[in-house]
Parts: C-alpha cells; structure tokens; sequence
C-alpha cells in the first residue's frame, strides 16, 4: 500500500482578530439581552426561535470573515449567548443559523455554488455515516452532521474568494481518499477496540462491509468536481482528506479546524 503524506498541521488556519470579535459579540449580546427584557424567566425557546436569536446575533459579525469554530469559541465566554447555545444541541442551532446567515452572502458573490452545494454536503455526510459505521453509533456523529452545512458554507465562500488557494502543494486523487479510507478499516479491524470486534472475522469482509459509503462520497464528489474549477478539486479532496486524517493516530498530528 503506497504511503500518503496527510498534512493538516495548521490546515487552512486564518489569523483573528479575536479582540474585535470579542467586541461585537458583547455590544450584540447586550442589545439581545435588553430586548428581551419582560420576557419570563421560565419561557422556553422553540428550536426555530433558538435559531432565529443566534442568526440577530450573527448579523452583528462578519461571517465571511471568521469560521463557525472561531465564532462559537467566543461567543461562548458570554452568560447570555450560554442560555441560547450551551449545550450540543445548542450549538447544533449555532452552526444552523450560521449558515442561514451565510448562505446567501455566497450566492449573491458566487452564485456558481449552488450548483455544488448539495452534492458536497452528500459528500461530507456519506463520510460522516462511513466513520459512524466504523466506530459506532454515537450522540457525536449526529451533532457533527447537523453542523456539517454551516461548515460546508464556510468552505465555499472562503474557498471561492481566494480562488481556492491550497495551504500546501499536495495534489490528492480520489483514489488516495479511498486508499486513507482502507487504512481507517484496517487499523480498527486490528485493533479490534471499536465495533468491529462485534462484527467481521477478517479484513476482507470489513473492507466490503464498512467502505461503501466512502465510496459513494467519493462518487458525489467526482460528479460536483464537474462544476468546480481545477483547483476547486484540489481544495475539497484537501478537506475530505482533513476529515480522514483526524481519525489516524499520526505522529505530530493535530487536529484540522474550519478556519
């Protein structure tokens, strides 16, 4: 099996102005907190309204300038914010009204998005299923496929306004993400710690079992790189390959964030 040198230290990172994010989030929060004075303690919020509370807050920021990841991490150091999104859940809201907000930010600046979007968010959730399969069923696999499409506008806006810049020159093919996707199998069939042990007796079998929808990721994939420039193509295996490479015990390895 060849080997494939995965960079992700430092993937896609952006410097922020975390002072002036700090800034806006307190003067948005105080402005939410004020109108909402005279509602009772004891309201509770639909999910819609959770949502549409976060996305006043989010159009007190420059989405095309901060990740989703960056926005949360401050966001949450304030009491208030807390009580609309601090819990998973919470957050799954946060990542939602992100992308509402976002969303047509990108298609009045790129409008050739839409023609991707749909397939790519096929993609990065077929590689969701494909790790849930292989680890097992947990509470954070659906979180993350909640959140997958504010991360997902993320990629396009950003990518699209630098004309989809490559942090590093590796050129992945969509057989290297299949090639990444066997290691995954094959390292956890071995080990023999996941539900694999509940499952097949030999590496044959697990590959036939648990690949599948990586390979129809890589097959959406493939039919939304016909709507994307050539770099376009490089950028987006760069990231599914991001999303393999955080489920690899890699030395130096840390873990890629959405920014």
């Amino acid at each position: 099996m060849m080997a494939i040198s995965i960079h992700v230290r430092g993937l896609f990172s952006r410097v922020v102005d975390a002072h002036r994010i700090t800034i806006s989030w307190v003067a948005a929060l105080v402005i939410l907190a004020l109108s909402s004075v005279g509602a009772g303690a004891s309201d509770i919020l639909s999910e819609e309204q959770q949502v549409a509370k976060l996305g006043q807050l989010l159009k007190k920021q420059d989405v095309t300038r901060v990740s989703p990841d960056s926005l949360v991490r401050v966001a949450q150091q304030d009491p208030h914010f807390l009580a609309l999104a601090g819990s998973e859940a919470g957050e799954d809201h946060f990542f939602e009204a992100y992308e509402q907000t976002l969303r047509p930010i990108t298609n009045k600046r790129f409008p050739q998005a839409r023609h991707v979007r749909g397939q790519l968010i096929e993609v990065f959730n077929l590689v969701n299923d494909f790790f849930e399969d292989v680890f097992g069923s947990g509470s954070g696999f659906g979180h993350y496929r909640n959140r997958i499409p504010g991360y997902l506008e993320w990629y396009l806006y950003s990518g699209y306004e630098s004309s989809f810049s490559l942090p590093f020159s590796t050129r992945y093919g969509l057989d290297d993400i299949r090639t990444v996707g066997e290691v995954v199998v094959r390292a956890n069939w071995e080990e023999r710690t996941t539900v694999l042990v509940e499952g097949p007796r030999d590496v044959t079998s697990a590959l036939k079992r648990f690949l599948p929808p990586l390979d129809r990721a890589i097959g959406k994939l493939r039919t939304a790189e016909k709507n994307l420039p050539e770099a376009g193509r490089y950028y987006f295996r760069q990231r599914v390959m991001a999303e393999l490479a955080r489920f690899l015990s890699v030395p130096n390895f840390s873990l890629p964030v959405a920014e």
